[in-house]
């Protein structure tokens, strides 16, 4: 067993992942488990009646899931003096916020162990479910699905 890696996320203002917007977000616990969804796109508008033929049309876009958490109880060392709130915003900032010289959300770099995944958010979900006594949120589990991106000039 090697060193302890922590999933990183890093934000980009162009496809070809080569200005970065200067926002990264690493991960307090890494992910138990990701996703990968791959597809393929056919059409049945063609075949006979009463037949099941379906025609190739192309690939359906690869998505990937994480679910993770996020921890402002103190539990978590390195976390201690972080509010949950501000934690989010950091997220939201790296794979959401929108790129002003852009005019669009990020391009994002997910690197992990053996992942190098370059895509763009598709949906964020934030579920809150610890609080302190006053109502502070104090950890909330949240699920990230991103959408690859692949360039078509290197696409085969």
């Amino acid at each position: 067993m090697g060193e302890l890696k922590k999933l990183k996320i890093v934000a980009y203002e162009d496809n070809a992942f080569s200005v970065p917007t200067g926002n990264e977000f690493s991960m307090m616990v890494n992910p138990g488990a990701y996703e990968q969804k791959k597809g393929v796109r056919y059409n049945k508008d063609d075949a006979m009646e009463g037949g099941n033929n379906p025609t190739y049309q192309g690939y359906e876009d690869e998505n990937v899931n994480f679910e993770f958490l996020l921890d402002a109880t103190g539990v978590i060392p390195g976390a201690e003096d972080k509010d949950l709130p501000d934690i989010i915003a950091d997220l939201e900032k790296t794979v959401y916020t929108y790129v002003g010289t852009a005019h669009e959300s990020p391009y994002i770099k997910v690197i992990w162990g053996t992942l190098d995944y370059q895509g763009r958010i598709k949906e964020m979900k934030v579920s809150y479910n610890f609080f302190a006594p006053d109502g502070k949120p104090l950890r909330a589990k949240v699920k990230l699905e991103l959408v690859q991106y692949v360039d078509i000039t290197t696409q085969e």
